[in-house]
């Protein structure tokens, strides 16, 4: 019980959870949009648009909630994820071509199947850029502070 306690608790897990769940939002919304005539294509893109959102709104919440004081705006935040993860998707709609008319694999499967491979990709980049730590800024030394050692731009010969 502790185990799956702790490992909900990481947040990879959440991340995961919340990415499943998109995953399977967005094979349902393609699916539907294909069943009422749509195109695979632009029901994939529609499909993926929208599970971004939701998913931002969840990792805001769940996953990196206890970060965000140290982060960009939330409005910097949305418009770095949503930016990255749509053109990681339109990096994707080859990939579902040619699995869905040259390996005919149905459309919902062939999406499900580049979400999946998406995820490290994903988390990585919101780990490491979005929800990075803030850096310190190096404040320049005040005349109170005393003298300093002067910097040299160039060399002397």
């Amino acid at each position: 019980m502790a185990l799956g306690r702790n490992l909900l608790s990481a947040p990879i897990s959440r991340f995961a959870l919340i990415g499943a769940f998109g995953a399977v939002m967005n094979v349902l919304i393609m699916a539907a949009l294909i069943w009422l005539g749509a195109d695979y294509v632009t029901a994939g893109i529609i499909g993926n648009e929208t599970t971004i959102i939701s998913n931002f709104i969840m990792q805001e919440k769940l996953v990196f909630a206890q970060t965000i004081k140290r982060r960009r705006t939330l409005a910097r935040r949305f418009i770095h994820s949503f930016s990255f993860n749509t053109l990681e998707g339109m990096s994707r709609v080859p990939v579902l071509w040619c699995l869905v008319e040259l390996a005919h694999v149905p459309g919902p499967v062939a999406q499900a199947v580049t979400l999946v491979g998406a995820f490290f990709l994903r988390y990585t980049y919101h780990l490491k850029l979005i929800y990075a730590p803030a850096v310190p800024v190096k404040s320049q030394p005040s005349p109170e502070d005393g003298p300093g050692v002067p910097v040299q731009s160039e060399p002397v010969p």
